[in-house]
């Protein structure tokens, strides 16, 4: 059992547009990220962030409207901006521990509104084989 350790970081620069998703990470066909913490920090305050998993049968990942129709689905609830007030993994993750993330797919970040302030997200997890547990 190899759990490679990530930790991956996803930016939405000011003036991004509202409903797109902008590319994080991707997991591998037969791997799964194993999502152990992860917080949002930066935006403003008006605006709502979150991350959304895009199927391998999409077509782009960078500058994508976000859109249930093709496939794609909400990953991490949407979060309101902090700036200086990082919301952490206790209020994402709601108790449930680990999220496990099977491959293959991209994860994209995404405001409900156009982007008024950078924000960020960092996430840190293992990379392991598909079905493996931790």
């Amino acid at each position: 059992m190899v759990h490679q350790i990530q930790f991956v970081k996803g930016v939405l620069e000011a003036g991004s547009d509202a409903n797109k998703g902008f590319y994080v990470f991707g997991v591998d066909a037969g791997k799964q990220f194993n999502c152990c913490a992860a917080c949002f920090d930066g935006g403003d305050s008006n605006e709502l962030y979150g991350l959304a998993i895009i199927p391998p049968t999409a077509a782009a990942v960078q500058d994508v409207t976000i859109d249930i129709s093709v496939g794609m689905v909400t990953w991490m609830d949407t979060q309101k901006g902090a700036p200086d007030n990082p919301v952490t993994w206790t209020s994402i993750a709601n108790g449930r521990g680990v999220m496990v993330l099977p491959g293959p797919c991209s994860v994209v970040m995404f405001s409900n509104s156009a982007v008024a302030a950078a924000a960020t997200t960092t996430l840190f997890g293992t990379i392991s084989d598909l079905g493996e547990s931790l």
